[in-house]
């Protein structure tokens, strides 16, 4: 029986019931199966809502930049689903305003040297989620959230 089914199921088994009442005296027994039929239509209803948002993928928009301590740039980017709006340091996989996980396909990022903020470090950073690569040689992807690295200047 599929979800759609179930749900038919049991508002069919409510209505019949409610017809019924109308035209006959029914126990107490149909009056609760009604009521609980008609209940369980809802729920499934709802939960069929839950699991079609939650495999509806959404993406980060980029709409800007924000300067941050230590001259640092972040991406300011919306959800795709509800707009919502942030500048976070940590990467979010998941919209923290509406919920819809976030697809991670056709990820770029570029690596960000601390040596172009005056500070000396072996290490880089990732401009999509800011993880840290203890390298001296940069990866073609980030390890922490999968964005793949291009220059900087592609990435406009």
């Amino acid at each position: 029986m599929t979800l759609d089914e179930a749900i038919k199921h049991a508002e069919e088994v409510a209505e019949g019931y409610e017809k019924i009442k109308k035209i006959v005296a029914v126990t107490e027994y149909e009056c609760e199966c009604a009521e609980e039929h008609r209940q369980l239509a809802e729920w499934l209803k709802d939960y069929k809502r839950l699991k079609e948002q939650e495999t509806k993928p959404g993406h980060w928009i980029r709409i800007g930049e924000e300067q941050g301590a230590c001259n640092f740039t972040y991406m300011v980017k919306k959800c795709s689903e509800c707009g919502f709006q942030h500048s976070l340091v940590i990467p979010n996989y998941f919209c923290p305003n509406c919920g819809v996980k976030m697809e991670d396909q056709n990820r770029t990022g570029h690596w960000i040297h601390p040596t172009e903020y005056g500070l000396n470090l072996p290490e880089h950073y990732c401009s999509e989620c800011h993880a840290w690569e203890e390298s001296d040689e940069e990866s073609d992807y980030c390890l922490n959230c999968g964005a793949k690295m291009i220059d900087q200047e592609d990435e406009k």
